[in-house]
């Protein structure tokens, strides 16, 4: 899991979290101070089955913090 922030043309990386979870839900929190501007969250999953796995990536949607 990773906390984005939008800067001019491109997404760049504030923090970043990873997790194993051995069960069908898993749940991670985390906080990371922030200031100003436009952030995201960027988050990919592998899930395996055997010998297969597949890969997941997905996106939060916008946030923008103001503060003055």
């Amino acid at each position: 899991m990773t906390l984005q922030k939008y800067t001019v043309l491109w997404w760049s990386k504030v923090e970043s979290w990873e997790a194993t979870f051995n069960d069908v839900t898993g749940y991670i929190s985390e906080t990371a101070q922030v200031g100003s501007g436009r952030y995201r969250v960027k988050v990919e999953i592998t899930v395996y089955s055997g010998s297969d796995s597949e890969e997941i990536t997905d996106y939060s949607p916008e946030k923008k913090v103001t503060i003055s």
